[in-house]
């Protein structure tokens, strides 16, 4: 799972300088969560979505924005949904908002264009 704490916590080792989120260009990152849950928590699972829902109205800061999905894969206990953000902090409040009921993993993504400009420009 991706979160803030993993580097945060590097980033005096590193010599790292933390920028103020406001001070500095900040591009969003798509992410990509695959989830899943036991068949018999479905209902504890319906529960907590009704809740973040309500606290998405109330507090649109602290889930990251949902761009595509969710969608169920055929018949199984699993989903997916893909996210864009600017702070992995909202990715950690989706999963622990979510324990123990349901499982998380979150998978950064872009589109194959950037990846191709990328991939040529550490090529030279």
């Amino acid at each position: 799972m991706i979160g803030a704490g993993c580097h945060s916590a590097l980033a005096p080792r590193w010599g790292a300088i933390k920028v103020p989120r406001k001070e500095r260009e900040v591009e969003t990152l798509k992410f990509i969560a695959f989830y899943e849950w036991k068949p018999e928590d479905y209902n504890k699972v319906l529960e907590r979505a009704a809740q973040s829902r309500a606290i998405r109205e109330k507090d649109p800061e602290r889930f990251p924005k949902v761009i595509f999905g969710p969608f169920t894969m055929g018949g199984e206990a699993k989903s997916f949904i893909v996210y864009e953000t600017d702070n992995p902090d909202q990715l950690w409040n989706v999963a622990i908002h979510y324990v123990p009921v349901v499982k998380w993993k979150f998978v950064p993504i872009q589109e194959s264009e950037r990846n191709v400009e990328l991939y040529q420009k550490m090529k030279k």
